[in-house]
């Protein structure tokens, strides 16, 4: 039911702080580990946090050392990216550790990184549709393979290994047209820091296909809301234990079935070190997780 965000991100972020908290997080009980996604981003958006891993080599990385953990992505560009290498590398992860792979998959959002690797930032919809084509082409298909779109081309290609299960794709987004694309494209959907009501309206379009919902939370006190980078409101975990178990339990009412559970952005990048996020992972594991996975 709960996962959590690696610290790839920022001044933390080195191979013994990574490591140490995913190994942290699989003694804790938590359920999948996630990487988010930028490559560079330009000087207006140093908010992001801007010292960035890169996000399947830290994947990769991280599973070869924590053997029960899923291995999940939160959300992958697919506009930075080429969907046969992609396949490639994703298969490749999801056979070496053993079918553990999830793949969160979006269009990207800051036109500078967008637009850098050669994609139009208003066709960025358009390329991830034909993106999850490929994918589904090269992970499924046997044989001789050949495609011809918009944006891809390729014949005669065979693509081996296939990954060791089915890798589900989750389309990331947070608007109606998002969970409409999830519901045409995906096995799922995984929304970034939206209400229980939009929650709700991806249940009834969705049709059963699962909803995994990643936030921020902070076991202290707080503003729940806050504006994104371009102008979207978005909603956190927030507040005392009592709080944060009935914002849970108002998730899961709505139809979440998993959390992706992001301690590292409860300062929002100021931290140099990552006492915060390890003194919050360790009260939620002992202190909130407990109640929901009896139940």
């Amino acid at each position: 039911m709960f996962g959590v965000i690696l610290p790839h991100r920022w001044l933390y972020a080195s191979a013994d702080s990574i490591v140490s908290y995913a190994r942290l997080v699989e003694e804790l009980g938590f359920k999948h580990v996630w990487v988010t996604d930028h490559v560079g981003v330009p000087p207006s958006h140093l908010e992001r946090g801007h010292i960035f891993y890169e996000a399947l080599t830290t994947l990769s990385f991280v599973g070869g050392v924590v053997k029960g953990l899923d291995l999940g992505t939160c959300v992958l560009q697919a506009s930075i990216r080429n969907p046969i290498l992609t396949a490639k590398q994703l298969a490749t992860l999801d056979r070496l550790s053993k079918g553990r792979v999830i793949l969160g998959l979006g269009t990207g959002w800051i036109r500078e990184e967008v637009e850098s690797f050669g994609v139009r930032y208003d066709e960025r919809i358009a390329y991830l549709k034909e993106f999850v084509k490929v994918l589904r082409l090269l992970w499924t298909k046997r044989g001789v393979l050949s495609y011809s779109g918009r944006f891809f081309r390729f014949e005669n290609l065979i693509f081996e290994p296939k990954p060791l299960k089915k890798i589900p794709i989750l389309i990331g987004g947070n608007r109606i047209s998002s969970i409409r694309m999830a519901s045409r494209i995906g096995d799922g959907w995984i929304p970034w820091a939206v209400p229980a009501s939009l929650i709700e309206t991806g249940r009834r379009l969705l049709g059963g296909k699962p909803i995994y919902l990643a936030t921020p939370i902070n076991l202290e006190p707080t503003e729940r809301r806050y504006v994104g980078a371009l102008g979207e409101e978005h909603l956190i975990i927030a507040g005392s234990e009592r709080d944060v178990m009935n914002q849970l339990d108002n998730y899961l009412n709505a139809g979440v079935k998993e959390f992706v559970l992001s301690f590292r952005d409860i300062r929002l990048f100021k931290d140099p070190k990552m006492g915060k996020i390890l003194e919050q992972t360790k009260r939620f594991a002992k202190e909130i997780m407990p109640s929901f996975l009896k139940a």
